[in-house]
């Protein structure tokens, strides 16, 4: 496993978050992450950063993002021993060499809908989040499909 995995503190993603679903949240970033790995070696790193992957209750994510930072893999914990890894490359229609922009991570939570994530959503409200600050425009102007 790299040694060099970066961590957003989680202070900082969940202040950004403007999570409408309260029952999810992310407890943990990873950046940098090698994501060849699959659930086992994504728990070991886990387990090596002291969080307790069967002890988070539903709801709970932790999110890991290559180093290229085109995909993102997330492990969504319920409780269990047996937690759930979901995987989310770029979506179908972007560029070849489209990266995720890390404020995405924030959308996350506002993003998760019943077990999936819909990271083009993520996407979207994200760049929209930075439209309003950009341009100072109302996101009810903004008609979105």
């Amino acid at each position: 496993m790299r040694s060099h995995v970066r961590h957003i503190p989680l202070a900082r993603v969940l202040s950004r978050s403007s999570s409408s679903n309260k029952e999810t949240r992310i407890v943990q970033v990873f950046i940098d992450s090698d994501l060849r790995f699959s659930m086992p070696g994504l728990l070991a790193l886990c387990k090596k950063n002291k969080i307790k992957v069967e002890d988070r209750g539903p709801g709970n994510l932790i999110v890991f993002v290559n180093t290229a930072k085109n995909m993102i893999k997330a492990i969504a914990c319920n409780g269990t021993a047996d937690p759930i890894l979901t995987t989310y490359p770029i979506p179908k229609g972007y560029p070849r060499g489209h990266k995720f922009d890390l404020s995405v991570i924030s959308e996350i939570p506002r993003a998760f809908h019943g077990g999936r994530l819909d990271i083009a959503d993520a996407m979207r409200q994200s760049l929209l989040k930075k439209m309003e600050k950009t341009y100072k425009f109302s996101r009810h102007l903004v008609a979105t499909s």
